[in-house]
């Protein structure tokens, strides 16, 4: 049976002696385990990790001072030890030490020559490789050249693959793009070759999926070669793991399972699953029929590591009689011994120098404001001799501690020690900040050598700087010299001042160089040459001249080198060094394991490293990067979370608020973790501030908000530039406007199936909770894990998973349908509405107006519930699960698996309404499981619902990659009605599974790939499937006179007089036969804001007198209304103005004289708004850009009431022109506008007011 029926089987180990040893038949199983990890809130500090554990400790066995122990000597503080438990999936185990792996040896059948398909499904700790390559599966020998093919990741987070056609000359790519890693590292890898791809190439392919079960999505680009290639047939092994004749980075983790087909999802010839065999097994054969053998340290387990740390203390109890000892003691991590830890990391440069083999003497110079010398850390390197210097009185260089200030009369001298062997080449390098160039020539320093230049001598001046080489004589042998430069200049910055000598035959060549110490950038060398020896460096001296007073100086270093570069970096602190990079150098700099989890490109650059602790320096990475730093779960060490890495999460664990392993949920509402105005400083820079001013959380007092939560954090930032984005960043996650759930626990005991996925949960992973309950604010709940309490026991096993908010972690991605979409300024809701009104009308009250899309005329696009109107054609139809990753938000999908007979299977819609001449736009996404050609087509149909034709959208896509299609087509003369029909054609075989998602036929207009989405209001979250202008008519019909009919939006046109009035040739028409008759067409309005478009024209130009034209708003009548007025003048000039009638009285309210030239039936537009009291109006040509600017802009407190828009027109008295007519087309309201949604998306059903704020539910959060 399985847990909870049997018990857990917890092991516990220690490293006694260096040697991992079971020791759980002495743990006291029956008493909780309990295991903490993270931070125990939300903003606290990340704590040791901990975990209780009991022993018994039969006759002092685990008394570590106890003589009698065999444990004597093996045991003590600090003990490393593990807790684990054996459950889940087994696997394949890579210790990270070398040889580990499986191998299954040579035969025929792995002696594939042409097309190769390889995969391998791994979870491992780390994918990129640091230096090298990073070695994963291998046919491939070195020895006897028998080199197959190999598979490796790169330092660039690429997949390698190598082949040779020989077994020796080594062909190797690339993928295109890098691996998709998720945060638990498991990645399916697969590699294809095809070796003749019958364009007279070759070609590899990449691929990823969740596990090697698929499905498949190909990264990057194929990777195309001339000429077709072959796959060597060697004798090597098939292996999975450390190739160690290679040499390259091993991979340690865990090896699921591994592929290896005949041709391209051709015949598989090996294919161990790693979770099949028993723990243990020291072989096993796989379903080709090959034989696998784990090797070095690899073993087959389902082992979970839940705790590793350190048994810091190990207090006895005993019974009076001794038959009972127990030891009552505690588990810690690394952190806690990293806590007690004081002292402070020495200066980059400090510590970066004596790490060169070459060097031979080396002074910081960095001693405190008393000494009198300058220390050597160097072993055999005596103090250096130092005189007239301020110590420890400039500290304004990034990789160095506070340097010594030259002052009047100063010196120095040091003496270096001779090499093990041999002289030359030397180096001497050096950090000075010289503030002025001297007015008189002056040495800087001298150094003196055992060669033939006896006296190498730096020498400045006002505009130069000398290299001057003596002989013992005080002969000159050489003298260069060059400008002060500039970018870096000499002087006022710090600078790497190096010699570098070598011998070139006869003769000695020598460098002087210099470069900005403060970002190791620029530079300036100059090199010269006498004949002689080089000899060896026995001493530096210096008496500096006059005028260097003030220069600091520090960290000079002698090596047995030609132009080391040991200086790079450490000069400035390493400042810019990214995030993720500070922390792995330092890690390796203090032999402390630590795994980056996410992209190490994507952390922040910090500032210069400073003197400080290990784990402040550490704390400090985590601080500027945004992530968490906790400690690893499997092994003694650290595990760095980006903070890139945790946004736009994927749900690790989705718990139902009815599910049997999810405990009491208590929801708090607190102001502890509140910060609506935060202060960022940068260590020595400036500062950037964040503060929210409107919304319930704001600084506002009650009730507009909640009053000020200030914060002010310092923090060691690379540039001044990324103090006010960190500052928002952080502001944005104190004012999170949302119901916090800090504890979700699980009990793993009363749900076992949800323990595969619990084990592979980390910090920073997201916990979905739904179906919430009526009385929880409406879900679902997404949380970020912070921490863990977990509990383990013989048959109960729970978890207090520490949470915070996850909402604040989902950002904008530009492009993406979901998380690319940017709200408007600030929108209501117009109208107010019943709790199941589908139709809402929206206003934009500030800035542009919300992207539109015509309303669907298929039904069930989205599929939520079931199949209804699609039919199945020439294959199986059945709803499932919309394949992920998914560009939309929708769960489900139409799949349309072909019968492999049909020649064009699709999924066909039921027909809808079409209008001849019209046009329609058919979209949506499709995925298909191969790579292919698939169709999304618009079939035409006549009377009785026959077929007529078809407009084909075709498009070549990616296999498993959902496609965006989008096909504009006008409905044919005899079309009634059409349908949307997905297809696969050509006759594909049944693997040519195609899935479908949204697909819609519209009226044509907008952006149909921007829906739906869903927005917020009081609460309630809806879907928007469609927006559209509150009033449109683009006058596409033909009315008689006496009428315009109904706008395309559905209101009906009010026309006077009625008989000037008709529609036809694609525009509205108002005869004018008289003068002085004003033609009015009005339909209602939805408010009284409205933004009113027009195109207007007039049939001639005017003769006589002007003709007036333009559109109205607020218009009850002819004698009630405001008008954006056109004149068209007998000039041909256009006068625009805004005027209003009241009571039947005109009054001009502004006036614009525009520099168009009025044509002759051309149209204009006009826009004119009517915001509250504030009036404003533009012209521009139709076929023109709209201006950015106003052209009018007037208040007016007249009419306020919500009535009708339309046009308005008349001949002027005097004018002439016979058979004049106005023209109207592209009359619309862009806001307020009319939505298409589907109500109570999170479970709120409610009716809503008119004013009501209507917002994004997702709106884009830029990252930080």
């Amino acid at each position: 049976m399985a847990f909870p029926e049997d018990p857990l089987g917890t092991m516990v180990e220690f490293a006694i002696g260096g040697v991992w040893t079971d020791v759980t038949q002495h743990a006291q199983l029956s008493d909780i385990i309990t295991h903490k990890r993270g931070r125990s809130g939300e903003g606290q500090a990340v704590d040791p990790a901990s975990c209780s554990l009991v022993l018994r400790s039969p006759d002092g066995l685990y008394s570590w001072r106890n003589p009698r122990s065999p444990y004597y000597g093996k045991l003590g503080p600090n003990t490393p030890m593990r807790v684990s438990v054996h459950a889940s999936d087994r696997y394949l185990w890579l210790p990270d030490t070398a040889g580990n792996g499986a191998s299954t040896p040579d035969v025929a059948a792995l002696d594939i020559v042409g097309d190769l398909d390889i995969r391998i499904d791994c979870t491992l700790d780390r994918w990129i490789s640091t230096g090298t390559l990073r070695e994963l599966c291998s046919k491939y020998l070195v020895t006897g050249n028998q080199r197959s093919w190999a598979i490796f990741t790169s330092t660039a987070g690429k997949i390698t693959f190598r082949w040779t056609t020989d077994g020796s000359m080594i062909q190797q790519y690339d993928s295109t793009a890098p691996l998709p890693v998720l945060p638990s590292g498991r990645l399916a890898l697969r590699v294809t070759l095809d070796v003749d791809n019958g364009a007279g190439g070759h070609t590899i392919t990449y691929y990823t999926a969740p596990t090697i079960a698929g499905p498949w999505t190909q990264l990057g680009t194929p990777v195309v070669n001339s000429g077709a290639t072959s796959v060597f047939s060697s004798s090597a092994p098939v292996l999975v793991g450390d190739t160690v004749e290679l040499g390259f980075e091993r991979p340690a983790g865990r090896i699921h399972a591994f592929e290896l087909r005949s041709g391209i999802n051709g015949t598989i010839v090996a294919a161990p699953d790693f979770s099949l065999p028993a723990a243990g097994a020291a072989s096993f054969v796989d379903a080709a029929g090959r034989t696998w053998t784990p090797a070095g340290g690899a073993e087959i387990t389902n082992r979970q590591v839940r705790f590793s740390g350190e048994y810091s203390d190990w207090p006895a109890r005993w019974s009076r009689g001794g038959h009972l000892i127990r030891v009552e003691g505690e588990g810690a991590g690394i952190l806690r011994r990293l806590n007690q830890g004081k002292k402070l990391l020495q200066s980059t440069l400090r510590r970066r120098i004596p790490s060169d083999s070459t060097l031979l003497a080396y002074w910081p110079m960095e001693d405190d404001s008393a000494a009198t010398q300058a220390y050597s850390p160097v072993p055999g390197v005596a103090p250096m001799k130092l005189t007239g210097f301020d110590m420890g009185a400039d500290d304004s260089l990034g990789g160095s501690s506070a340097l010594p200030v030259l002052q009047p009369g100063g010196s120095l001298s040091a003496s270096v020690p001779p090499p093990a062997s041999g002289t030359g080449p030397w180096h001497v390098e050096l950090v000075n900040f010289i503030p002025a160039a001297p007015v008189a020539q002056a040495v800087l320093y001298e150094i003196v050598c055992s060669g033939t230049g006896n006296r190498y001598r730096v020498r400045v001046q006002t505009n130069n700087v000398q290299l001057q080489v003596l002989d013992a004589d005080d002969n000159q042998l050489l003298l260069t010299s060059t400008g002060a430069g500039s970018g870096p200049s000499f002087f006022g910055n710090w600078n790497r001042v190096r010699i570098f000598a070598r011998q070139n035959g006869g003769n000695v060549d020598v460098d002087l160089g210099w470069l900005n110490a403060a970002n190791s950038s620029g530079g300036h060398f100059h090199t010269g040459s006498f004949a002689g020896t080089v000899g060896r460096v026995t001493s530096i001296r210096s008496s500096f001249g006059a005028g260097l007073e003030g220069t600091a100086i520090g960290h000079v270093g002698v090596f047995q080198a030609n132009n080391t570069a040991i200086y790079n970096d450490a000069d400035n602190g390493f400042g810019g060094e990214l995030a993720a990079a500070r922390l792995t150098r330092l890690a390796a700099e203090e032999s402390l394991s630590l795994i980056i989890t996410g992209d190490p490109a994507e952390t922040a650059a910090m500032g210069a490293q400073r003197p400080a602790t290990l784990l402040e320096q550490l704390e400090q990475c985590e601080q500027a990067d945004g992530g968490t730093l906790v400690e690893d779960r499997s092994r003694l060490g650290l595990r760095y979370r980006t903070r890139a890495s945790q946004y736009n999460q994927t749900p690790k664990l989705t718990l139902s608020y009815e599910s049997k392993g999810l405990g009491a949920l208590e929801p708090v509402d607190d102001d502890s973790n509140l910060r609506n105005d935060v202060t960022v400083e940068r260590i020595g820079g400036s500062s950037g501030r964040a503060e929210l001013t409107s919304g319930r959380l704001s600084v506002l007092d009650p009730p507009d908000g909640v009053g000020r939560y200030d914060d002010s954090v310092t923090i060691n930032l690379f540039t001044d530039s990324q103090t006010e984005p960190m500052a928002h960043w952080m502001m944005h996650l104190g004012t999170v406007d949302e119901a916090r759930y800090p504890v979700v626990t699980v009990r793993l005991h009363r749900a076992p199936s949800l323990i595969s996925t619990v084990l592979d949960m980390i910090e920073g992973d997201l916990i979905r909770i739904t179906d919430l309950p009526d009385f929880l604010p409406p879900g679902p709940a997404d949380l970020i894990v912070q921490g863990l309490t977990e509990r383990i026991g013989v048959r109960t096993w729970e978890i207090d998973f520490v949470c915070a908010p996850g909402s604040p972690w989902r950002v904008g991605v530009v492009e993406d349908p979901v998380l690319g979409r940017v709200d408007t300024d600030g929108s209501q809701l117009v109208v107010a509405v019943d709790e199941d009104d589908t139709t809402l009308t929206v206003r934009a009250i500030d800035g542009i107006p919300w992207v539109t899309a015509l309303p669907p005329l298929t039904a069930n696009p989205y599929l939520e519930t079931d199949l209804a109107g699609w039919f199945g054609n020439g294959g199986t139809l059945d709803r499932v699960a919309a394949p992920l990753p998914a560009p939309f938000e929708g769960a489900w999908a139409m799949r349309l698996v072909p019968d492999g007979v049909a020649q064009f299977p699709n999924a066909g819609s039921s027909t809808v309404p079409v209008t001849v001449g019209q046009q329609y736009v058919i979209s949506g996404w499709l995925r298909c499981a191969t790579a292919r050609t698939v169709n999304l087509n618009l079939n035409w149909f006549t009377t009785g619902g026959a077929y007529q034709s078809t407009s084909a959208s075709g498009l070549a896509v990616l296999a498993n990659t959902w496609t965006w299609f989008e096909l504009t087509a006008t409905a044919p003369v005899g079309a009634l009605t059409a349908n949307a029909a997905p297809t696969v054609a050509n006759f594909p075989p049944a693997a040519d599974v195609l899935w479908v998602h949204g697909v819609t036929i519209r009226p044509a207009g907008g952006k149909p790939a921007e829906f739906p989405f869903d927005v917020q209001l009081g609460g309630e979250h809806v879907t928007v499937d469609a927006i559209a202008d509150s009033v449109r008519d683009a006058f596409g019909r033909t009315v008689a006179a006496g009428s315009w009919g109904q706008a395309d939006s559905g209101q009906a046109w009010t026309v006077t007089p009625s008989a000037d009035h008709s529609v036809g040739a694609g525009y509205g028409v108002a005869a004018q036969p008289s003068t002085g008759i004003a033609h009015l067409a009005l339909v209602p309005a939805p408010s009284a804001d409205v933004d009113l478009y027009a195109d207007v024209a007039v049939s001639a130009l005017a003769t006589g007198a002007s003709v007036f034209t333009g559109p109205v708003t607020r218009a009850v009548d002819n004698n009630s209304l405001y008008q954006a007025r056109v004149e068209i003048t007998t000039s041909a000039g256009l006068l625009l103005t805004v005027r209003k009638r009241v009571g039947g009285t005109e009054t001009q309210l502004a006036t614009y004289t525009s520099t168009l030239t009025h044509t002759a039936a051309t149209f204009y537009r006009v826009r004119f708004q009517a915001i509250g009291t504030a009036l404003k109006a533009k012209i521009w040509l139709a076929t023109d850009r709209e201006p950015d600017l106003w052209q009018i802009e007037v208040s007016d407190t007249s009419l306020t009431a919500a009535a009708s828009i339309g046009v308005r027109s008349f001949r002027n008295t005097g004018n002439t022109n016979a058979g004049l007519e106005t023209r109207f087309d592209n009359v619309r309201i862009a806001n307020p506008q009319v939505w298409t949604v589907r109500r109570s998306r999170n479970g709120v059903v409610k009716a809503q007011t008119a004013g009501t704020d209507v917002r994004l539910a997702t709106p884009t959060v830029v990252a930080l």
